[in-house]
């Protein structure tokens, strides 16, 4: 599926690429979308993309032992 994806990355940034260089304003704006799309789909794929199970916790760990730091006060 990572391969799939990295096609898919590709061909959007290059879409993005071809878009963003004509001198229509409004080909302008659909490239710079497709750009934010394919790069959304980049941090996707580099994060590994698998179903049904948590992104950042081990399968074979039962409980959280390590220390870990709270999202909220570094969020603000």
């Amino acid at each position: 599926m990572e391969i799939m994806l990295a096609f898919v990355v590709g061909g959007l940034f290059a879409g993005a690429i071809y878009m963003i260089l004509r001198r229509c304003v409004v080909k302008l704006i659909i490239g710079l979308t497709l750009l934010s799309h394919a790069s959304n789909l980049l941090i996707f794929t580099i994060g590994r993309l698998t179903r049904g199970m948590a992104p950042i916790i081990s399968p074979e760990a039962k409980q959280i032992t390590e220390t870990v730091a709270d999202p909220l006060p570094q969020a603000l």
